[in-house]
């Protein structure tokens, strides 16, 4: 099951054998004072979360819907293990908010894989909290897992979201609904539908919103290098009986602070700009290539159409120099 929470950096080298990282199950409680598979959790403040479900998994990753615990019900330490309760159900935890739980796997992994892993959780939580970005919350740690409390985001990739077509939805017809397993096509749109008016104000509202979590990225010199309608989650829902749509980036594992580059074919290759791409600045031409084509998608072009770019100049808007 895919989720937008999944890095798409391969850390394992290509036969190694994939990780354990479904530790989780519903009705789990981890956090401090808690162990994980045995290991005791090392955390730096004392929340503590109940699993709720699975949202996705990856070859090093898996995704939990959890509940923060505010307060544990109370045990009477003189009550005998097994006795009856014939006064009502027992009593509930108290619950604050949801939150997504990133459990990430530490096997096999060398001391090179180790800080690619704690890069992306020292980036991302460098940055100041952002309407358009997924916000890392705290991180929790076992000798072999590391565990991300990111901001839960209901909804579905932008990918998932533009391929089933539901950016032409009037706001009644609009619904919440899961990432489906496989993609629709476009093209079943009717031409009124693809370049209605609704749809156009929509597209330009979402690209809107990518283009501030970029700019809010590069003005606290993060570079996220991996641009791409899989990197966004989308809520849709409504707001004082108007329909808003709701666009956040997320999956920090390419991203660098290093302002100059000589990373080879770092990125998604569909939304990568054509021929060499190292030792330039991240905001030329790549981010140009991945926006350009994002914004191609919505109306039904395939990224692959989309021509080579040349550099910005020093003036360009994408300058992550604010």
């Amino acid at each position: 099951m895919r989720s937008p929470y999944i890095s798409s950096r391969p850390l394992l080298p290509p036969n190694a054998p994939a990780a354990d990282t479904d530790v989780l199950a519903a009705g789990d409680i981890v956090g401090s004072g808690f162990r994980l598979a045995g290991e005791h959790v090392r955390t730096a403040s004392t929340q503590r979360f109940q699993v709720v479900s699975q949202l996705g998994t990856g070859s090093y990753a898996v995704v939990y819907l959890v509940h923060e615990i505010l307060e544990m019900p109370a045990q009477d330490d003189d009550e005998p293990a097994g006795t009856l309760d014939l006064d009502g159900p027992p009593p509930q935890p108290v619950y604050g908010r949801q939150f997504a739980l990133k459990v990430l796997s530490k096997a096999n992994l060398d001391a090179d894989a180790l800080a690619v892993q704690m890069s992306e959780v020292h980036i991302h939580q460098s940055l100041r909290p952002h309407p358009n970005i997924v916000t890392l919350h705290s991180t929790l740690e076992t000798d072999s897992y590391l565990l991300l409390v990111l901001e839960y985001v209901p909804g579905e990739d932008l990918f998932y979201f533009l391929e089933h077509s539901r950016d032409h939805l009037e706001p009644a017809d609009s619904i919440l609904a899961t990432t489906p397993p496989t993609p629709s096509l476009l093209s079943s749109l009717h031409p009124s539908q693809l370049l209605s008016r609704t749809r156009l104000r929509l597209i330009a509202s979402m690209f809107a919103q990518m283009c501030e979590a970029v700019a809010a990225c590069h003005a606290q010199s993060v570079f996220h290098r991996d641009i791409k309608p899989e990197n966004f989650i989308v809520t849709d829902g409504t707001a004082a009986g108007e329909r808003r749509v709701v666009v956040k980036l997320t999956d920090f594992g390419l991203s660098t602070t290093d302002l100059d580059s000589a990373d080879m074919d770092c990125g998604s290759a569909p939304y990568m700009s054509y021929g060499p791409s190292f030792l330039f600045r991240h905001f030329a031409p790549d981010l140009v290539q991945s926006v350009g084509t994002m914004s191609r998608q919505p109306i039904g072009l395939a990224p692959q159409t989309y021509g080579r770019l040349g550099s910005c100049s020093s003036t360009c808007e994408c300058s992550p120099v604010e």
